[in-house]
């Protein structure tokens, strides 16, 4: 019994000195500014443990760019490629726009023009999405919906199979009424320049959008895992581990544009001339169009795939525009890229304490798995009342751990492609803590009934 007390308070007494350890080395006091910005972005990288970073800066007509690397072994430029996660979604809208110009489409036009076999419905009734609604993320389609895109190449997956998955999908909302995010959206704007040109969709999108802004050495990743690319990753356990994500062809046109900061100078330098911002009137409910988030005095958009990160900022003046590219998913492109921007803008910036959200997520399970086992030591099943809630509890818990991917929608495999693994661990030690307490009410009942 004693030692079980001394080994409790030993494990709380290693959770709290953990927390306090994991703020300090997340905590940065120093002041920065555009005289000292390689400094931010090596300190960043540092703090939230990024392998690589790469950010294209714009300042007038200054071009800068920034670069990271963790390895000496590895060189990290303006040359090196990264994969833009849902910052890509603004390349394909300024397909879907370079159409409408043409009019060969029109921004009213509903889905169902092009892919006739489209039937979504809103309360069991038939709905109708427009191209405008998929520009906006008002079509109503669930946020969930991005579990139900299948891994694969262009060998063996496509666009369409993407949208069959959601033909006859239930809305969340009657479509243009509510914004919802759903990365899909932007796979069914692809399947339709598809249908309107004959092409697919990544020779489209090379041809009169790549080709047409230079940038050379950017290109659709419609396969798996290319040399070519910066070697992604994720956290794991409090560290960062190589790891090569799935491919997911069928989601092309919404996370997997590959580039570098050369290219991606030349996109910042035409985003203002491509896109008029000021068609779209921007509300409190809604400010996202064409791949953007507008706003009155800058456009942005955050990216993430499962091992990499990406965040861009241009001002509608045009005088500002930050591209920061991560070989780390996570929230850490955001920040930098955010704070950089400020700093062009004359600010000066404090770190102060910053934790990366998938850090963040790391870290928690971590101290949950050890909070579990603190609590295997500290219950102890001595009543018939603390073996019923034990087993009433235990029973409910397992049983949310298997329905949750089903009422949820987000499944085991998604959490395992897009969260630290750490998570799945806490899920699978609380389900065994769960069975231990069953097993331990039960047989403490057991023995109960036969004292009785």
């Amino acid at each position: 019994m004693k030692k079980r007390i001394i080994v409790r308070r030993i494990l709380l007494s290693a959770i709290f000195l953990m927390i306090i350890l994991f703020a300090v080395i997340h905590y940065d006091s120093k002041e920065y500014s555009v005289n000292n910005e390689q400094a931010y972005v090596n300190r960043i990288c540092e703090m939230t443990n990024i392998p690589s970073m790469s950010i294209a800066i714009i300042d007038k007509d200054v071009e800068i760019f920034l670069n990271y690397s963790r390895d000496d072994n590895v060189v990290i430029d303006e040359k090196s490629l990264y994969e833009l996660a849902s910052t890509t979604k603004a390349f394909t809208a300024l397909g879907i726009l370079q159409l409408e110009k043409k009019g060969r489409l029109k921004l009213t036009d509903s889905v169902d023009q092009y892919i006739s076999w489209f039937e979504p419905e809103f309360r069991n009734e038939r709905a109708t999405i427009t191209i405008q609604q998929l520009l906006e993320h008002t079509s109503g389609i669930p946020t969930w919906t991005i579990c139900l895109i299948p891994s694969g190449t262009n060998e063996n997956s496509s666009l369409r199979q993407t949208i069959e998955k959601i033909k006859n999908i239930e809305l969340n909302n009657e479509p243009g009424k509510v914004h919802e995010y759903a990365t899909i959206n932007y796979d069914i704007l692809a399947l339709i320049i598809e249908e309107v040109t004959g092409q697919k969709f990544e020779n489209y999108m090379k041809e009169n959008v790549l080709e047409a802004l230079n940038m050379q050495d950017s290109f659709f990743r419609t396969n798996n895992f290319s040399e070519e690319i910066t070697q992604g990753n994720k956290v794991d356990f409090l560290k960062t581990r190589s790891f090569d994500a799935p491919a997911y062809y069928g989601n092309i046109a919404a996370g997997y544009l590959v580039s570098n900061t050369s290219d991606l100078v030349k996109w910042m330098k035409n985003v203002n001339r491509l896109f008029d911002f000021d068609e779209f009137t921007a509300t409190n409910a809604n400010h996202y169009y064409a791949g953007w988030n507008v706003y009155d005095d800058y456009v942005c958009h955050s990216g993430n795939n499962p091992n990499y990160a990406s965040q861009v900022i241009i001002s509608r003046n045009n005088k500002v525009g930050v591209f920061a590219l991560s070989a780390l998913s996570g929230s850490s492109a955001t920040e930098a890229a955010e704070n950089i921007y400020r700093m062009h803008l004359g600010e000066t910036i404090k770190i102060g304490l910053y934790i990366d959200n998938n850090a963040l997520l790391d870290f928690a399970s971590i101290m949950a798995i050890l909070f579990l086992i603190y609590l295997l030591l500290l219950i102890r099943i001595d009543s018939k009342r603390k073996a019923i809630w034990s087993l009433l509890l235990g029973s409910i818990f397992i049983v949310g751990i298997i329905l949750s991917p089903f009422l949820l929608h987000y499944n085991y495999y998604y959490l395992y492609v897009w969260c630290p693994s750490s998570l799945l661990v806490f899920l699978t030690a609380s389900a065994c803590f769960s069975i231990i307490q069953i097993c331990n009410s039960v047989v403490w009942l057991k023995c109960y009934k036969m004292k009785d």
